[in-house]
């Protein structure tokens, strides 16, 4: 049901000194981005360019509250010519409400200049029918920002870029960079002063994988640098300067050989010193071209050029960095990145990078079109450069909508009070849909879908934007069967699973078969216990033959009757 736009505050307050991650899971020096927490709700109802109900006019018509922006369609909204400036601070997209296939922004470029901007779960493709440039570009001033499961595409510049080395506090966590197009194929220009790139994927980009010039640090984390041509470039200046980086527990993985540095291009500047001090420890590098995953330690002889010794007084040019005995100070509290082992994180980016369908009823996989070819292509260990998106629609790819791929829309589900939350969500957990309360303020997280050790302060609605953002699913019947595979495909070497902290039912674990009683099956059949209404929950844990593990939440909502 699509309904027509509508402003409002839900009850309640937020403490005024309250700081909280922007969602549970949130990470590094953006992780404190408030987003539309306390603000308005916007239902984006058309796929329109401009006008009422699409998201421009929802961007441009923030209030100074600050509002969070919801879907009621999926597609592709165009951006030719006039591309999306996000000019107002404390807004939260939250791509993940979109029924179907989801979001993505095509033929132009997203530009954040205000502040505390929070964007989860959309696909930003730039394409060759748009102005020219980037996917995504965020300026010096657009303070506390973080992206979070973002796919970005086909630019003509970069995906990716900051610029003036003043921006601070931004996070990119679980989201993708690939394919830039044209001769220059790049992926980033990272001019900012405090950020953290996270889980997320680099690939199929000739250079800049990123250009890095953070003057405060960059956190670079679990990340997969992916078939690159040029690597981590650091700095490539002679300009003095103290740009510094944390690398830890990443996976560079070249396929078809070719012995070429993760990281380049260092330099002396012209004081006598070198403008990069890099920290650098447990990352994988695997370029031997043998088409398996089995990357090893390599150290510092990934990095090009060689360690300074001020004994030397290297020539301002010469290819020298400043290795770091200790890493630098990251985050910190709640937005701390923990680092798990680099092969461990290679196959969480594999499993849950970028913007990804995470409803366990729905029919589809995991990802649209054009990102299941690009995961494909890193786990076959396949090399792809592209001079235009429309290579991606003929053999062997054969992706839709002129390389795009399609992204299908359903029938939304009602709203009446326009909180953001729709009625058979409010009515199975014993709210009043009929009177908005997004912004009513949970006390205890206990008994929610939120962790138990998230932050205190969150909103009803942001615990449904949390419960669309782990892997869930929606009933209006006792029971149902859930192939745990499909939210774990990283970890494929002979999976095991194992179901704990249960509520609101009972499970009973099927081999592959989904048939055959087993204690590690990735088949789930949940049967809801008598009378259950609300919510329920599970955590799985997945193990496989390298000892790599992951534990993660699964959400259900047992609603009453249809959730039309």
């Amino acid at each position: 049901m699509i309904k027509p736009i509508l402003f409002l505050i839900g009850g309640g307050l937020l403490p005024a000194a309250a700081q909280i991650p922007a969602f549970p899971g949130a990470k590094g020096f953006g992780a404190y981005a408030t987003g539309g927490r306390g603000g308005d709700v916007y239902q984006v109802i058309n796929l329109n360019a401009d006008g009422e109900g699409s998201l421009r006019h929802g961007i441009e018509t923030v209030p100074s509250a600050g509002r969070t922006i919801v879907f009621n369609v999926s597609g592709y909204i165009p951006l030719p010519g006039k591309n999306l400036r996000i000019v107002k601070p404390k807004i939260t997209i939250a791509g993940q409400t979109a029924p179907g296939d989801g979001i993505g922004l095509r033929n132009g470029t997203v530009r954040i200049t205000g502040d505390n901007t929070v964007i989860r779960n959309l696909r930003i493709r730039h394409g060759k029918g748009g102005s020219g440039g980037d996917c995504l570009d965020i300026d010096h001033t657009a303070t506390n920002s973080i992206i979070d499961h973002v796919t970005m595409q086909f630019s003509t510049d970069e995906n990716i870029s900051f610029f003036k080395s003043a921006l601070d506090n931004f996070t990119m966590q679980n989201s993708v960079t690939a394919w830039g197009m044209e001769r220059h194929n790049a992926g980033g220009l990272w001019d900012l002063n405090h950020g953290s790139c996270i889980n997320s994927l680099w690939a199929h980009h000739h250079t800049r994988n990123p250009k890095a010039r953070p003057n405060g640090m960059l956190e670079w984390v679990n990340n997969v640098s992916y078939d690159w041509g040029i690597g981590f470039i650091m700095g490539d200046s002679q300009t003095p300067a103290a740009w510094k980086a944390n690398v830890r527990s990443c996976y560079f993985l070249m396929p078809g050989g070719g012995d070429r540095k993760a990281f380049d291009k260092p330099h002396v500047a012209s004081d006598g010193k070198p403008t990069f001090s890099l920290f650098l420890e447990h990352c994988l590098y695997d370029a031997d071209g043998d088409g398996r995953l089995n990357g090893t330690d390599k150290g510092y002889a990934i990095v090009g050029g060689s360690e300074y010794k001020e004994s030397e007084h290297a020539a301002p040019g010469a290819d020298r960095y400043i290795k770091a005995s200790q890493p630098f100070p990251g985050a910190t509290g709640k937005a701390a990145v923990t680092p798990d082992d680099p092969l461990t994180a290679y196959k969480k980016v594999v499993s849950d990078s970028g913007a990804v369908r995470l409803d366990a009823t729905a029919a589809g996989p995991l990802r649209d079109e054009v990102d299941t070819v690009l995961f494909n292509n890193v786990v076959s260990q396949k090399s792809s450069r592209l001079s235009s998106e429309k290579e991606l629609a003929a053999a062997p790819y054969n992706v839709s909508n002129d390389g795009f791929g399609a992204l299908e829309t359903k029938p939304s589900s009602a709203d009446t009070d326009l909180d953001g939350m729709p009625d058979f969500w409010e009515q199975s957990l014993g709210f009043n849909p009929k009177t908005a309360n997004n912004n009513a303020v949970i006390d205890n997280n206990r008994g929610t879908f939120l962790p138990p050790d998230a932050a205190v302060g969150y909103t009803q609605l942001e615990e449904y934007l949390h419960f669309l953002s782990i892997p869930h699913a929606v009933v209006t019947d006792s029971n149902l069967t859930i192939d745990l595979r499909k939210f774990t495909a990283g970890f494929s070497k002979s999976p095991a699973f194992k179901i704990s902290d249960i509520t609101g039912g009972t499970i009973e674990q099927l081999a592959e078969n989904g048939t055959t009683r087993s204690a590690t099956g990735p088949i789930v059949k949940f049967v809801a216990t008598a009378k259950t209404q609300g919510r329920a929950q599970f955590n799985f844990t997945v193990l496989d033959a390298d000892r790599s593990t992951w534990t993660r939440q699964f959400g259900i909502l047992v609603a009453p009757g249809s959730r039309q």
